[in-house]
């Protein structure tokens, strides 16, 4: 996905977000790692009739992330052993 891309899909609802996450990245003697990165959207089609899948979600690759970095305020969440980051457009990018 190119970066024009993922930013339109960012400005299109305020809810919409980039996500990074881990889990067992730094735990001792982790014999598990999962991480990733999500681009979150809202889904207006679902909205009132089917909550669940009000936001949808698509996997993106760090270097797509890296492209769009400049435009977004980063949201640590959880710890060393599960957390991540919530990336959401700078007000400026809006």
């Amino acid at each position: 996905m190119k970066p024009d891309q993922i930013l339109a899909i960012l400005r299109k609802d305020q809810r919409n977000h980039i996500t990074a996450f881990h889990r067992s990245q730094t735990s001792r003697n982790a014999l598990a790692h999962t991480a990733g990165i999500t681009l979150n959207y809202h889904e207006p089609y679902y909205e009132g009739w089917a909550p669940a899948l009000e936001m949808q979600e698509s996997f993106i690759g760090a270097a797509e992330l890296s492209q769009v970095m400049p435009h977004l305020v980063a949201e640590p969440w959880g710890n060393g052993i599960i957390g991540g980051v919530v990336y959401r457009l700078k007000e400026s990018a809006q």
